[in-house]
């Protein structure tokens, strides 16, 4: 058996020399631009650099802005101004680099090595972990199987090192204000994930990586035709992945519902199979649209809030560790782990894991909900955020909530037939009147309202 204690982790010396040399000196490579594209691409920090000069050379070099104008001699000076030029092999170590003359070809190869080394040295702290945690698990082997899973998309992701300098976080900044900065007047400039409704985007900018966007609504208010429209909407317009996990309906009901949205067709023909001639065109082209989309529906019944976040690892590991969009249908359908616990502390644990879930996938998730029953027994029966049932922590855990409101269900002349009424619950920005978006019940089909939210005076 081999001592572990003497093993050396994974990496290679000349690879992290090649590609700190090819970093100094990217003004004179072809492509500089790409080339440094991929190397922020494949390296999640200074970690990836096994030895300790070369993360310290690595971590000058990011840290400065422009790096298409870095050279040692720069370097150098801000290691020495830092008190690390000695600690980073001294000025001789740092020149000797600018001293290499690496193709583009040879600097590609090189951060695609230190990536993978950098990876391998990840996946043995990670087995270490699970050897602890297995050792440790006692009865609670489910917790257990929930913690190695995150662990395991952890490092698979490369997400092992979230910290960012304060420097890396404003030039982020600056990059976002740019684009901003960039987008025509015509256009309203939007922060997060395009829901494909232009009320909802101008109010919320869009779905932000990490949020949690709860979408409420009593039985038959539309609150799962929202939830996959949006879904549907995503899929097509941006070619993201999107995934689905489903406790209420099966994957088929799912699918025969994205279809009718997609291609405009009638749900009852659609499940008898009763096609008229433009049926079969409507089908035809909900199913060329569904075809070229990256959407994954998962429907196992009776899961707990542990099985869905694995669920959901899964579905962003099969689409390179990202998902564009996550729906949950829905929160009172994940069953309680049966640790005892009463039916409202398993649901805030649910949120809460939940929310933890979109900022580890850094992923928007919709998470649909239901409302108690004392909505009913008002005048007015449009929800507001008590309404929630038995919301804990929903509220605190949620970063946007809308409710879904149809009147014609209490009315059935209401002057809004065929408008489903969307209420801001709860959002960062300031509070707003309810939107509103066409209805197509038969086609499970929701739009943007010919009378748009912004076109009505105060």
């Amino acid at each position: 058996m081999t001592d572990d204690t003497l093993r050396v982790p994974p990496y290679s010396s000349k690879a992290e020399r090649v590609l700190l040399s090819g970093l100094l000196q990217l003004a004179v490579l072809p492509d500089a631009d790409l080339i440094a594209a991929d190397i922020q691409q494949l390296l999640v920090g200074e970690e990836a650099f096994y030895l300790a000069p070369h993360r310290l050379i690595y971590r000058v070099i990011s840290s400065l802005r422009s790096p298409l104008q870095v050279d040692a001699q720069q370097v150098a000076e801000r290691l020495e101004e830092q008190g690390l030029l000695d600690a980073a092999g001294g000025m001789e170590a740092v020149a000797s680099l600018s001293h290499m003359s690496p193709t583009s070809q040879e600097v590609r190869d090189a951060a695609v090595v230190v990536s993978n080394k950098a990876a391998l040295r990840r996946w043995i702290i990670t087995a270490s972990e699970i050897q602890d945690i297995c050792y440790n698990a006692g009865t609670n082997s489910a917790a257990a199987l929930d913690r190695l899973n995150a662990l395991a998309f952890s490092h698979h992701a490369g997400a092992s090192n979230a910290s960012v300098t304060i420097d890396q976080a404003l030039g982020a900044m600056t990059e976002q204000i740019d684009r901003l900065y960039a987008t025509p007047e015509s256009e309203e400039p939007l922060l997060g994930l395009p829901t494909g409704f232009v009320d909802i985007d101008n109010v919320t900018s869009g779905l932000l990586p990490g949020d949690l966007i709860v979408i409420a609504g009593r039985p038959s208010m539309g609150k799962t035709a929202l939830a996959l429209n949006i879904g549907l909407n995503v899929a097509t317009n941006t070619g993201l992945p999107v995934g689905i996990i489903s406790l209420t309906t099966t994957t088929s009901t799912v699918t025969q519902q994205l279809l009718c949205a997609a291609g405009r067709m009638d749900g009852h023909n659609l499940a008898t199979g009763k096609f008229t001639d433009e049926d079969w065109k409507r089908f035809s082209n909900g199913l060329t649209t569904l075809a070229k989309t990256h959407i994954v529906i998962d429907d196992s019944p009776a899961m707990t809030v542990s099985a869905v976040c694995r669920s959901a690892r899964q579905m962003a590991s099969k689409h390179g560790g990202k998902l564009g969009l996550l729906i949950i249908n829905f929160l009172q359908m994940i069953s309680g782990d049966g640790r005892g616990k009463t039916r409202s502390e398993e649901l805030s644990d649910a949120t809460r894991a939940i929310k933890q879930l979109a900022r580890e996938l850094k992923t928007p998730i919709i998470l649909e909900s239901a409302l108690n029953r004392y909505v009913e027994m008002r005048q007015n029966k449009r929800p507001i955020l008590s309404d929630l049932r038995e919301s804990g922590s929903i509220e605190n855990d949620a970063d946007l909530v809308l409710f879904t409101y149809r009147d014609e269900i209490y009315n059935p002349d209401s002057p809004d037939r065929g408008t489903v009424e969307i209420i801001i619950g709860k959002h960062r920005g300031e509070p707003s009147r309810p939107l509103r978006l066409a209805f197509i019940p038969q086609f499970y089909l929701l739009e943007n309202s010919i009378i748009s939210y912004w076109d009505i005076d105060a």
